[in-house]
């Protein structure tokens, strides 16, 4: 079966909640529901199909002020599955935009994700602080209501049902047919970007999917998204997602969801300390490799219930933490190598008071820092002083050299990250402004060898 659709932002009015660095991209979900339909009328089944081997090759780039053809093949194999593609004119419908397989009756997959929220719901406000800025859906696939869990390779967020207080936005021009064989592709929309927030310094698209299991819900409760990650080589991340109902129906599944780095991501003017901590995570974790760090970063003290040594240090079993309270910002590191870390804020002091704290070792290594970093004295002896605190809490000796790395692992970062180290210990310092706070925040966490 081979068939044509004009696509305009006259009759699909979706494309303008769905513009990416000005152009007006025909969402991936827009596409799969393209061909769930296609793959339904070639074979004459009544249900929606799953999906394998999906494929977004290049983008649907339409027009905002004229229409564009796509063009849809399907073709039945033996076994009854249904492949299908998707190309446009844009290419001369000479090249796969995107392809799948379709298969049809395929059984439900087991529910193998849950993730134990933080809380009820982090001090992250989706529209203030992401939508807008990290995200650029609007309208229809602005869904994402709140995060109850965030890491840098794991996340559960609530996804709004369809509707606004105008009532439900259609789809298509209100003389064309509403029919969705998908369910509600706002919904799915919403349950991928939401891993954006994941990967906040940087852009990404989907690219492709192993497999894909939908069950249109009909409900209008709130849904929950459980995203993790499974393996990244280079620009590419894979991660396994479920939308589930607030009981823990599955709803949806999408096994193997590969999201590509398209480019760098504006970092906030402020950052929202939810945010912030998967920021920390990730640089850490790209600049460093193994071993695995996890980070988090609570508002007003909280903290998770670790068990402690009777010294007073966190010691939960197999594992090694470290934590610091700076005003209302509690940081939380851990990983099954020795860490240590700390947080302050950046206070103003004289230079004979940086040098009384920091001893003339440490005091030197922050002229150093100043001067190379082209920042602040205030900023670098408070990296500085950061750094040696989290080598006490490492358990190092006192007298342990503090130094400059000479080879910076976080050279491609901005340059308010600066590496240093101590013997085979590095210690990633990041100076970051933080929602809420006058004078920004230094961060140090100090991995072990």
């Amino acid at each position: 079966m081979i068939c044509e659709a004009d696509l305009s932002v006259a009759n699909d009015p979706y494309l303008d909640d769905h513009v990416f660095t000005d152009a007006h991209l025909l969402p991936g979900v827009m596409a799969l529901e393209a061909m769930a339909q296609v793959a339904m009328a070639v074979t004459g089944s009544a249900t929606p199909p799953a999906f394998e081997n999906v494929r977004l090759e290049r983008p649907v780039i339409v027009p905002p002020d004229s229409s564009l053809t796509i063009r849809l093949a399907a073709l039945v194999r033996e076994d009854g599955a249904v492949e299908v593609v998707l190309r446009s004119a844009e290419t001369a419908f000479q090249a796969d935009h995107m392809r799948a397989v379709c298969r049809f009756g395929a059984p439900a997959p087991a529910s193998s994700l849950n993730l134990k929220p933080d809380s009820a719901v982090l001090p992250l406000d989706p529209n203030s602080h992401l939508y807008g800025k990290l995200l650029f859906q609007n309208g229809r696939f602005r869904r994402i209501t709140s995060y109850q869990h965030l890491r840098a390779t794991e996340c559960v967020a609530g996804i709004a049902p369809a509707g606004t207080s105008d009532g439900p936005r259609p789809w298509f021009n209100r003389y064309l047919p509403q029919d969705l064989a998908l369910g509600d592709p706002g919904i799915r929309d919403a349950a991928i970007h939401a891993i954006q927030a994941c990967i906040p310094h940087a852009r990404v698209l989907p690219a492709g999917a192993a497999e894909i299991w939908t069950h249109p819900h009909a409900g209008n409760g709130e849904l929950r998204l459980h995203a993790c990650e499974r393996s990244r080589e280079g620009n590419l991340l894979v991660y396994d997602l479920e939308i589930k109902t607030l009981d823990g129906e599955l709803v949806e599944r999408w096994s193997g969801l590969e999201l590509r780095i398209v480019g760098p991501a504006v970092l906030p003017h402020q950052w929202p300390g939810a945010l912030l901590a998967p920021y920390l995570e990730r640089r850490i974790a790209e600049s460093w490799g193994p071993p695995r760090v996890s980070i988090t970063l609570s508002p007003n003290g909280h903290a998770n219930g670790i068990l402690k040594r009777p010294d007073g240090k966190p010691s939960p079993n197999g594992v090694h933490v470290s934590r610091s309270h700076a005003g209302q910002l509690t940081l939380e590191v851990t990983s099954h190598v020795p860490v240590g870390c700390d947080c302050e804020q950046v206070t103003p002091r004289r230079q004979d008071g940086w040098r009384d704290l920091l001893g003339p070792d440490g005091f030197a290594l922050a002229e150093l820092i100043a001067h190379s970093a082209s920042e602040s004295p205030d900023i670098a002896a408070t990296r500085v002083w950061c750094a040696i605190e989290s080598l006490k809490k490492a358990g190092a000796r006192p007298d342990a050299g503090l130094v400059l790395s000479s080879e910076d692992a976080t050279a491609s970062a901005p340059s308010s990250w600066i590496t240093l180290r101590s013997g085979a210990a590095r210690i990633a310092t990041l100076v970051a402004p933080v929602d809420g706070a006058g004078q920004p925040f230094a961060f140090a966490i100090l991995v072990g060898p």
